[in-house]
């Protein structure tokens, strides 16, 4: 089982689950919406790919961008106190 995002402090971390292997990337506000930025790894080959941010808080529309198109996920961080 698999959640994202997962904010501890200001390290944000999206995690992806794919049913085959994929290249996936974030794309967002945090990143000017960039199809090439962040680039998602699966490190363990369990198909849930990942990669951790430093984000300031605030509000993050976000997709994730793969070779099928975008799979759209909405507000990933809120404001944190």
């Amino acid at each position: 089982e698999y959640s994202s995002p997962v904010v501890e402090g200001n390290q944000v971390t999206f995690n992806y689950h794919s049913s085959s292997p994929c290249n996936v990337y974030l794309a967002g506000t945090m990143n000017g919406w960039d199809t090439t930025k962040n680039k998602l790894t699966d490190e363990d080959g369990d198909r849930v790919y990942s990669t951790t941010l430093t984000l300031q808080p605030g509000e993050y529309a976000y997709k994730f961008a793969t070779v099928e198109g975008f799979d759209t996920h909405g507000l990933a961080v809120k404001e944190r106190k």
